[in-house]
């Protein structure tokens, strides 16, 4: 159940607005100190729309400051309805050149109309079902106590920031990113970004004030613009969040890069406490220059150098390596935790439970209450743990800027939302597309800044013309697009209608599954023996023939026991498939689009490459339904124990029933799956938070059977439960079926594992 509260006036969804500051230093070692001037103060658009440039060919710098006769060394770039300016600096170094007069250098500033960026996002009409106009207050259950943060409308941000503005107005979240990136792979002197240097502070802020003046006023005194559902509203776009790196976030807030960005300076602030008590107003206390933004709340979380990069890689692997006694950990995150099981003390597993278990709640795509409780229990476990790393000498100390991180993340998504929409993986993905292929396309000569520019233009311009023709398009059908509000989804979306939400998990994590199949086999005529030995079905015929008494005892039916009254025989042939789809349930929490995962039962088989080893079998396993708990018929999802009536198995061999019985008869209307079971659900390690199978036996054999395609729901990973000392030598057949061997259920294979495995068993 989902409760929403709206705000009485309009607001925005949140605007990626990717700042093309392209920064160009030709010739220069960067790396220096510069004070940095501007050559002469910027004019007013207005004044300059009635100029253009006859030539952009060259765009050096000492030419640009006079081509064209424009005030202020300043020439405009006019491309459709879009302009793009360009703004020479002077920086000034403080190494003395031979005439003993400090070295100068002209920089290049390339930037368009931030406001007139935001203009052209909240008019197209193509985005009107993607736009929020009020910032919303959602919960998981009926009582609202357990509430949910998704995208920046569901945060606190929006309601603060709408608290501030006047009656009737609209807040325009902007979110900003900024990252500098090589151009040339060959040669290092072609960037989109100067190194940062200690004066380099002032140049950052310099080259940002330029394209952001625009912002603060409108900031400031608001501004009219026609929305994409027609409506004119009168804006207030606002600085909401700023993705960046950590280098990139010290340049930002002007700190060192051994200081967290977003917590205060402790010097800094008893010094300027100290000048306001004296009377005294210190810069600090100054107001800032784009209004109602913090840039330190601005900053975001950062999953991919904070947590996959920072603390798992670089911190983690490094320690429990040391504690294990030198052993391998490559495989990391998925399958981190299961190798260093046994291996290592039981507290330093717990404190790499405690950060796996972070970094995966912190990739939500929407969290409740009681996950970010979880998520808050997470990092306090890891500082609750951390010490017997010092203990055994393997660190010094915790003074990690990554690990320190972490204590923000909370805060952030209560704020302005859920962590993996700002994500720096996000911002360094378009450097492929607004960089790289620019420069790509350019001569890569001395104006090859000018040529980026006139091709991301060009580039723009094709895609601007291409929406035109979408949109005309839906008008001439009727717009068919189904008028659903972006917010109005629940917090899960099963494929079935049946049920809803419960406290902020799945109801439907185990409904029945949407199989996909290839039309023809892949295998159209395996024999039995086939069968047996490539596929591993060595009971086939017996578990078919149990299958086919249970179908006709369900039935009852004395015709159906005359179709199954005569067993398959060895030269039956059976049609059989390498591979099925199985669609995975919506999880609002991972997930709204479609997740398909593929179930592989392919037999070994010779390498297409020559004189290359033979492909070893592919048999998948996967969670299924337990047959012996399906007859008394399906049973209803219980969250508190969300596993009844699953079991592991493996899939062997998925085949369609042969043609010498009548399929539609015994109502058998999809493929079937020979499948070999493992241990229930019943013994967990509390320290790895696993539970722990092992191959189920039946008379001192394996336990195999038949059961639907459609009652795989999901494949799963398995990993040996070594103890102190891993395998080193090849295991000799296969290990599944190694009764002596137990394993542990992997919940880091993918977040629907986790959420299924690791939350739902442990709430």
């Amino acid at each position: 159940m989902r409760k929403a509260q709206h705000a009485s006036t309009a607001q925005l969804g949140p605007i990626l607005v990717m700042l093309s500051e392209r920064l160009r230093a030709e010739h220069q070692d960067l790396e220096k100190q510069d004070r940095v001037a501007p050559v002469s103060d910027n004019v007013d658009m207005d004044e300059q729309e009635e100029h253009t440039t006859g030539d952009h060919s060259s765009v050096d710098a000492a030419a640009a400051a006079t081509q064209d006769q424009q005030p202020g060394g300043q020439h405009l770039v006019r491309h459709h309805a879009r302009v793009e300016e360009v703004e020479v600096l002077e920086a000034v170094e403080d190494r003395l050149g031979e005439d003993g007069k400090p070295k100068t250098e002209c920089l290049e500033l390339w930037h368009c109309d931030v406001v007139n960026c935001v203009r052209d996002i909240i008019g197209n009409p193509l985005l009107r079902e993607s736009i929020v106009y009020a910032p919303e207050r959602h919960y998981a259950d009926e009582a609202g106590r357990n509430r949910v943060y998704g995208n920046m409308w569901m945060g606190n941000w929006w309601w603060n920031i709408q608290s501030k503005l006047p009656l009737g107005a609209t807040a325009v979240p902007v979110i900003l990113a900024s990252d500098k990136t090589m151009l040339s792979q060959m040669s290092s002197d072609k960037s989109a970004w100067p190194h940062h240097v200690l004066e380099g502070y002032q140049l950052f802020h310099l080259c940002m004030k330029k394209p952001l003046q625009p912002l603060m006023d409108a900031g400031k005194d608001s501004i009219k613009m026609t929305c994409a559902d027609g409506q004119i509203r009168r804006v207030f776009p606002i600085l909401a969040a700023y993705i960046a790196d950590h280098p990139e976030q010290c340049l930002i807030t002007a700190c060192q890069e051994n200081y967290c960005p977003k917590c205060p300076d402790p010097v800094c602030v008893i010094s300027a406490m100290q000048q306001a008590t004296a009377g005294n107003k210190p810069p600090e206390f100054a107001e800032w220059g784009l209004p109602h933004a913090n840039i330190f709340s601005a900053l975001t979380p950062d999953i991919l150098h904070q947590l996959h990069k920072g603390v798992f890689k670089d911190h983690l692997v490094s320690w429990v390596t040391q504690a294990i006694d030198g052993g391998a950990a490559e495989n990391m995150e998925k399958v981190f935790l299961g190798m260093v099981a046994g291996a290592a003390n039981e507290q330093v597993i717990l404190a790499v439970r405690s950060v796996l278990d972070f970094i995966y709640l912190a990739h939500f795509e929407a969290h409740t209450d009681t996950s970010l409780d979880a998520l808050h229990q997470a990092w306090v476990d890891f500082h609750a743990h951390k010490s017997i790393l010092m203990n055994l000498e393997i660190c010094e100390h915790f003074n990690l800027l990554k690990g320190h991180s972490m204590e923000h993340y909370k805060p952030s998504i209560c704020s302005v939302g859920t962590a993996d929409g700002y994500s720096t993986e996000h911002p360094e993905h378009l450097h492929i597309n607004f960089a790289k292929l620019a420069y790509g396309a350019s001569n890569k000569q001395v104006s090859y800044i000018s040529q980026m520019t006139r091709w991301l233009e060009c580039q723009e311009a094709i895609v601007h013309f291409a929406l035109y023709l979408t949109w005309t398009a839906l008008n001439a059908m009727g717009n068919p697009s189904p008028d659903v509000h972006p917010s109005g989804s629940p917090l899960f979306m099963p494929s079935t209608q049946s049920g809803g939400p419960i406290a902020g998990v799945p109801h439907t994590a185990h409904i029945p599954s949407t199989v996909q199949i290839a039309k023809a086999p892949a295998f159209p005529s395996l024999s039995i023996i086939q069968l047996e030995r490539d596929f591993g079905a060595t009971h086939f015929k017996t578990a078919l023939a149990d299958y086919l008494k249970t179908r006709t005892l369900a039935a009852g039916n004395t015709h159906i026991r005359a179709l199954i009254s005569t067993p398959i025989h060895d030269l039956a042939h059976v049609a059989a498939y390498k591979q099925a789809k199985v669609q995975l349930p919506l999880i609002r929490q991972v997930s709204m689009s479609t997740v398909i995962d593929i179930i592989h039962t392919s037999p070994a088989h010779a390498s297409v490459r020559t004189l290359h080893a033979p492909i070893p079998p592919n048999m998948f396993t996967v969670v299924a339904h337990d047959p012996s708990a399906l007859l008394g018929g399906p049973r209803a999802f219980d969250v508190s124990r969300p596993l009844l009536g699953l079991r592991i198995t493996c899939a062997h061999c998925i085949f369609k029933l042969p043609q010498m019985y009548d399929a539609c008869a015994l109502g058998i209307t999809g493929p079937l799956v020979y499948v070999k079971w493992f241990t229930p659900f019943h013994t967990m390690d509390t320290t790895i938070g696993m539970y722990i199978v092992s191959p189920s036996t039946q008379n001192r054999q394996r336990n195999v059977s038949i059961i639907p395609l459609s009652d795989i729901l999901r494949s799963c990973h398995l990993i040996p439960c070594w103890g102190r000392q891993i395998q080193p030598q090849v295991v000799a057949g296969d290990i599944l079926d190694d009764v002596t061997m137990k394993f542990f259920v992997n919940p880091h294979l993918r977040h629907h594992d986790f959420i299924v495995f690791r939350l739902l068993c442990n709430t």
